[in-house]
């Protein structure tokens, strides 16, 4: 019973261990994004929307997707996109994907 308590403790210790850098390695990704926003000067959720389709440039990207993604309304992004972007979410993918 002893031999059972010590491998649970272990492994609870393990378990705090992998959450804990887990916890700091998304804290590090998430600082690094917002210091990538203030670069840019765009917003997060036009950052965030810049990004994904960056990296699914070739995948069927809808302004409703990216909506649900930033959780924000279609209306609300696409009025946000246009006025940070000068283009709609539209262009902007035609114009990534002609490159």
């Amino acid at each position: 019973m002893f031999k059972y308590q010590t491998n649970s403790k272990k492994t609870q210790a393990n378990q705090y261990h992998d959450t804990s850098t887990l916890f700091y390695q998304t804290l590090q990704d998430f600082y690094h994004q917002l210091n990538e926003v203030k670069k840019m000067n765009y917003s997060l959720h036009i950052y965030k929307c810049i990004h994904y389709i960056d990296a699914h440039l070739y995948d069927k990207v809808s302004l409703h997707h990216l909506a649900k993604f930033t959780g924000l309304s279609a209306s609300y992004l696409s009025l946000a996109f246009k006025q940070e972007m000068n283009e709609t979410v539209t262009s902007y993918i035609q114009r990534k994907k002609s490159y």
